[in-house]
């Protein structure tokens, strides 16, 4: 995925994969993405990591996040999201790459219980 971060602080979706829908459970087309993804699909209890993840990305700066959304189809998973900011004239373009780390996660808390 890319996104575009603008002066204001908005970030508008420039590129999202088709497999983004996999993980999603559909594809995101709103006017501010990462404050709907936010309010919308992160979960609560994950909320602080998704902020610092964006907050770090709005700065210029390389970073990485786990956290849980719950998709456009009802289903939560645990997502991990990797982006590298890079500036574009005076665009500041983010590049991306989210994977669906569900089933890592629960085999870790299945073996934690065991």
């Amino acid at each position: 995925w890319t996104w575009e971060i603008t002066g204001d602080g908005r970030v508008h979706s420039v590129y999202q994969s088709p497999n983004t829908a996999g993980i999603l459970g559909g594809q995101v087309h709103d006017t501010d993405l990462a404050a709907v993804f936010r309010s919308r699909y992160v979960r609560p209890d994950d909320r602080e990591v998704y902020d610092a993840f964006a907050a770090a990305l709005a700065s210029g700066q390389a970073a990485e996040a786990e956290y849980r959304i719950t998709g456009i189809d009802g289903r939560t998973r645990w997502i991990w999201s990797r982006a590298t900011p890079r500036s574009e004239g005076d665009r500041l373009l983010v590049d991306g790459i989210s994977t669906d780390v569900t089933d890592r996660r629960t085999l870790a808390e299945q073996r934690e219980h065991l």
